[in-house]
């Protein structure tokens, strides 16, 4: 736990800078650095669990999609929706013609989706006009839930989740997590409003909290079920007291794609 605190603690605050400055390079930096390593990881997980992606792929088409991401948002989908399409076509072809080679490029889809394209949209959500204000939000709700579905599994879980991916997960914790979410939703909301940033209505804070806590444990079992192929206990060794970077950001995986649309349609 103690290691856990010291590495929190040099981190959030070059965390927090990042993402409440007016200035969007060093967050997209830091994303991008994110989404390096997480491809690295996922890299190594997927080769320990018998998995194959090429790895040069993963970084020549992942790496882009951050940089596109920083430079020309509104170009974004337009190039990886491309990307994604060659990518399947390539991948169709290994399964109908039982080509090895192509078949290669379903794993190595999945890496860069999984990790750069999902990633990629909180460079996208800061480029908005109230881009910080959401991504504070975001991470609130998201860390929240995750330390009060720790907290309160532990001491109080008694009915196991999905054991198979998660043995440690408890239904209780879960329920906790949702709760923890709509009040983290609620304190972010006053947080931002104390600094004089925007926020959400009070109703629309508690929903857009209570659903991206469950799509935030959502994310998190899946990269429990990734770890669980490899037979691994951390993505990697990266942080001390925490595992690797996949393990502090795995809530985020899904949540920023749904934060951005939700935006986007309101």
């Amino acid at each position: 736990m103690g290691l856990r605190l010291i590495s929190a603690f040099l981190f959030i605050p070059f965390l927090a800078y990042s993402i409440f400055s007016k200035y969007n390079l060093s967050f997209s930096l830091l994303i991008a650095g994110i989404i390096i390593i997480g491809l690295i990881e996922v890299i190594l997980l997927s080769e320990r669990g018998g998995i194959r992606p090429f790895k040069v792929l993963c970084f020549i088409f992942g790496i882009p999609l951050s940089i596109i991401a920083f430079i020309k948002p509104s170009w974004y989908h337009f190039f990886s929706g491309w990307l994604f399409l060659a990518f399947g076509f390539l991948f169709l072809y290994g399964l109908l013609f039982r080509n090895e080679f192509f078949k290669r490029f379903g794993p190595t889809l999945a890496v860069v989706i999984y990790v750069a394209y999902f990633l990629s949209h909180l460079i996208l959500i800061k480029h908005l006009p109230l881009g910080s204000s959401m991504i504070f939000f975001l991470f609130m709700v998201v860390w929240i839930t995750d330390t009060g579905a720790y907290i309160f599994g532990t001491k109080f879980g008694k009915h196991k989740f999905i054991p198979k991916i998660s043995p440690n997960k408890s239904v209780e914790g879960a329920i906790a997590g949702c709760i923890s979410g709509i009040i983290a939703g609620l304190i972010a909301n006053v947080i931002l409003g104390y600094m004089g940033l925007y926020k959400l209505p009070v109703s629309q804070g508690m929903l857009l909290g209570f659903i991206l806590s469950v799509i935030s444990q959502i994310s998190d079992l899946v990269e429990s079920a990734i770890k669980r192929v490899a037979g691994a206990k951390d993505s990697g060794n990266w942080i001390p007291g925490h595992g690797g970077l996949l393990d502090v950001f795995d809530g985020v995986i899904f949540t920023a794609p749904l934060l951005y649309w939700w935006i986007w349609w309101q």
